[in-house]
């Protein structure tokens, strides 16, 4: 009976969201709309989370809530058939899903629950009188249930299906040795995509075709791009790329610690973060989260502050699954043929029509392949990560019991096990700040190559997962602070599929240097190292230097005019209203590194171009430049001094062609940003939101310091808390002119700055 009981409450819970009993919550706004949530219970604080989410970001919610549920098509049309199927690609539906949350921690449920059931108080309060983008686009809220939460944190993790690293990989393997020939294909391809010990490279054998790869390729990339559109069109949150800073007391002006965190979303009106304070006998944190799930990620408790990066790590494998040229049904494995395991999903279109969508697995992963049936494609791909959708889910516990965290080791302990791939920072009053990577990573087999696609079943490439007590963790900054930007960890870590982006040239290199170089930072000073990540010219740092001291005895009239340029420039980006860079350097710098990698090696061009130079850096045209031992010769009997200056005559030419002869006029277009709202992303239409230019600044930015008594933190998350009312946009100027608003946390500063207030009931 009890068990029968169970059964009931626990499909209740799904099918709607409702407060187990009542409670009043008080909702107080600030002079910049935050909602400051105070309540007795956990439960009472998402529920007030949850009504305040809705009341600033209904439309928001309701496209998150439907992109998360494979439900795009049915509300909107055709045209986001392919949205539909990223999400149902990856993550259960149905009776799967019911089963995953069926499994979840009660507590969990019960919070879940509880976050829904605020949203739901307020749709029905404007039931009848629905923002207008619900009108325009001939679609209503729907009310949320315990099962639409964990559709939301499990979708808000897709990134770690989107990676298509080892594919572009193998595409770019199989390039140089058709070009170069087996050997110094291999060769070259091991100088450029750098393992940490090249000796333990595979021998290349039994390549799928290049229609395989590239087939394969095209579906992944369509899924990123659908996560990308869904972002810029709609505010869905997607992606994980970050930077912190982490100041040890004794790298501080004042002798407390000090933490930056600049997490990048991009940009948009409303934002992908919302901002608020919880409140409760057990609970008490400021600071940001996800639109739509419930807690906060990036904030500080009464012990400290907290912020998460991503780890960017290896948690993605592809598999290459050899088909029955017989039977385009069946895979290889081992010695026999086995059945491709298919599960249909109906999409519903609006208007009624539906469509069908096939899911194909193996026993290594989900086929990202599009079409089986090509008799001269006789291989497909499948990819898996270490990550299951029920271990996304339940790490929603690990952020939960952070928030509630007092010590570093109440951190570790909650955080520890966290089976997704970040980097995590904590100070707080008592201890030196620590630096936590987290993830669950597969040990691979030892003749398995991380950076490509592997061969045979998964439980012979994965011989198990790394322990969590093996997963760098560090209490004690050894310079006196942590700086991350999406960094490797530690030196021994392997680098996996990425390995063009940890290299010896990173971003993150400068950052380390200006602060290693500065004896003291004050609180105001944390402005000044995110001032620097985001206009610094990341291949400024090192190569500009190294460029200018390898051409510095040129005899050419126009390397020396280029050279001053570089001297005279002092590295930071600057642009004009149209987006233009308003000198010379950068505009020379650029195009040298590109004229340079394609004189090493021709195909470091077009898609390939990243592996020479990407946004983290320039690792492999640094280490030609330092004439550093690579397997293959690059410069062949020359000196990279004599192959700079020849990249450099070749750079001037062309520019001159394209720009004119006046080489201190030479501008180039970079990309500018707007807070474009969801509506003009939708029609096509231009809002009229200025344009500006953010560099590489995160797309909100908050900066926390603790003592022995106090947190205190300031911030800005613009365009500003909601999308409705008086605070859609007013963060906007705090952020274009590198001003901060204080993080209100205590009870006494929230009343002191109390713009309204609204009690409200849980039942």
């Amino acid at each position: 009976m009890l068990k029968l009981l169970s059964g009931i409450l626990l499909l209740a819970a799904l099918l709607a969201a409702g407060a187990a009993y009542a409670e009043e919550v008080k909702i107080s706004r600030d002079n910049f709309g935050v909602p400051h949530i105070f309540a007795k219970t956990d439960e009472g604080a998402f529920f007030g989370q949850g009504y305040a989410e809705a009341c600033d970001r209904l439309f928001q919610l309701e496209m998150i809530r439907l992109s998360s549920s494979g439900r795009m098509a049915e509300a909107l049309g055709e045209d986001y058939v392919e949205f539909d199927k990223m999400y149902l690609r990856y993550f259960p539906a149905g009776d799967d899903l019911k089963s995953l949350v069926s499994g979840l921690d009660e507590s969990q449920l019960s919070l879940f629950g509880a976050f829904a059931a605020g949203i739901n108080k307020r749709i029905d309060e404007v039931a009848g009188n629905l923002p207008k983008e619900f009108a325009k686009y001939g679609i209503e809220p729907e009310k949320w249930t315990t099962a639409d939460v964990v559709r939301v944190w499990l979708s808000r993790h897709r990134y770690l299906y989107d990676g298509d690293e080892e594919l572009r990989n193998l595409e770019f393997l199989t390039k140089l040795v058709g070009n170069y020939g087996k050997i110094d294909g291999k060769l070259i391809f091991d100088s450029i995509v750098m393992l940490n010990d090249t000796h333990t490279s595979p021998v290349i054998d039994g390549l799928p075709s290049t229609k395989s790869i590239k087939d394969a390729k095209r579906t992944s990339a369509a899924d990123i791009e659908s996560a990308r559109m869904l972002a810029a069109k709609f505010g869905v949150p997607y992606g994980t790329g970050s930077y912190a800073v982490a100041i040890a007391a004794s790298k501080s002006e004042s002798g407390n610690s000090m933490l930056l965190a600049g997490p990048k979303f991009g940009f948009g009106n409303p934002p992908m973060f919302y901002e608020c304070s919880l409140q409760s006998k057990t609970l008490h944190a400021a600071g940001i989260q996800s639109v739509g799930v419930p807690g906060l990620s990036i904030a500080q408790n009464e012990s400290g502050a907290w912020t998460v990066t991503g780890g960017n790590d290896n948690q993605l494998d592809y598999f290459v699954e050899m088909l029955n040229s017989a039977n385009n049904a069946q895979y290889r494995s081992g010695d026999e043929w086995k059945d491709i395991s298919k599960t249909t999903h109906k999409i519903e279109i609006k208007g009624g029509k539906t469509v069908d969508f096939d899911v194909l697995s193996t026993e290594n992963g989900i086929i990202v392949s599009s079409d089986l049936s090509d008799p001269k494609n006789p291989a497909a791909f499948s990819k898996r990560t270490a990550v299951s959708p029920k271990e996304i889910a339940d790490s929603w516990m690990n952020t939960y019991e952070l928030m509630k965290s007092s010590s570093s080791e109440g951190v570790v302990k909650a955080f520890k096990k966290y089976p997704i791939a970040s980097n995590l920072f904590y100070i707080n009053r008592k201890n030196q700040p620590l630096f936590m990577h987290t993830g669950k990573f597969p040990i691979r087999s030892a003749e398995s190559d991380p950076r490509l696609p592997m061969n045979g079943p998964i439980k012979e490439k994965w011989t198990g997962f790394l322990p969590y007590d093996k997963i760098p963790i560090s209490r004690i900054p050894s310079r006196g602070f942590y700086a991350d930007w999406n960094s490797k960890p530690c030196s021994e870590w392997d680098n996996g599929e990425k390995c063009y982006l940890w290299g010896s040239h990173n971003r993150v290199d400068d950052i380390r240097e200006f602060i290693n170089s500065t004896p003291k930072f004050s609180f105001k000073d944390l402005d000044s190292i995110d001032h620097r990540i985001a206009y610094t010219d990341i291949y400024s740092h090192g190569i500009k230097s190294l460029l200018i001291e390898k051409l510095e005895g040129s005899g050419d009239p126009e390397i020396k005019d280029a050279i001053g340029y570089l001297k005279s420039w002092d590295g930071i980006r600057r642009v004009s209203e149209d987006g233009s860079y308003q000198e010379p350097g950068p505009v020379i710098l650029h195009a040298w590194i590109t004229e340079f990698a394609r004189e090493l090696c021709p195909e470091l061009t077009g898609e390939y171009s990243t592996y020479a130079a990407n946004a983290f850096g320039a690792p492999f045209v640094y280490n030609v430049m330092m004439e550093r031992e690579l397997p293959y010769d690059f410069l062949k009997g020359r000196t990279s001094a004599s192959a700079c200056e020849s990249a450099m005559k070749k750079t001037i030419a062309d520019l001159t062609r394209s720009k004119g002869d006046r080489m201190g006029s030479w501008t180039e277009k970079t990309s500018l940003s707007s807070y474009s709202s969801p509506a003009a992303a939708i029609s096509g239409k231009s809002d009229g939101s200025p344009k500006f230019y953010a560099g590489n600044r995160a797309s909100s930015v908050l900066m926390w310091e603790v003592n022995r008594f106090w947190v205190k933190g300031a911030g800005v998350l613009p365009p500003g808390q909601g999308f409705y009312g008086d605070h859609s946009s007013d963060q906007i100027e705090l952020y274009n002119t590198r001003h901060y608003k204080t993080t209100l946390f205590y009870e006494e500063d929230v009343r002191h700055n109390e713009e309204s207030s609204v009690t409200i009931e849980m039942n």
